[in-house]
């Protein structure tokens, strides 16, 4: 059979009949190729990695992820504790200023009282020493 199909191959044939071969050639070769590739895709391939490792390394992950949030937890709370102490510091300075600012106002308010009070008296008395003022 083979022998009869070669038989009729003349190498001294036209250009055009050569060319017609191999496009036979490549239309068979891309034809095996495709129906390759379909039996590639209704089988399925084999995961690359195999799926083994791939459940090890997420697993790995996994674990890593859960120490860095416990980690980030940890220190949120250190930073919240600490945030807490010095707003209580500085509501304590604040509370003491504010004290202190209202016993000064209020030692200023008294003594301006105080001056404010004995104010006529003095200026009588000034009135009379210098002589504008007769009794």
């Amino acid at each position: 059979m083979f022998r009869n199909m070669f038989a009729q191959f003349d190498l001294s044939a036209p250009p055009v009949g050569v060319a017609a071969w191999i496009g036979c050639f490549a239309f068979i070769v891309v034809l095996i190729n495709a129906v390759i590739k379909l039996a590639d895709r209704l089988r399925g391939k084999q995961p690359y990695p195999p799926n083994e490792i791939l459940e090890k390394r997420v697993n790995g992950v996994e674990e890593t992820m859960n120490e860095i949030e416990s980690r980030v937890e940890r220190h949120r709370e250190a930073n919240d504790r600490a945030a807490q102490v010095r707003t209580a510091g500085i509501y304590t300075k604040v509370d003491q200023v504010r004290k202190e600012s209202q016993e000064h106002t209020e030692a200023v308010r008294k003594e301006l009282s105080d001056k404010i009070d004995g104010l006529p008296d003095r200026l009588i008395a000034t009135l009379k020493n210098t002589g504008a003022l007769r009794r």
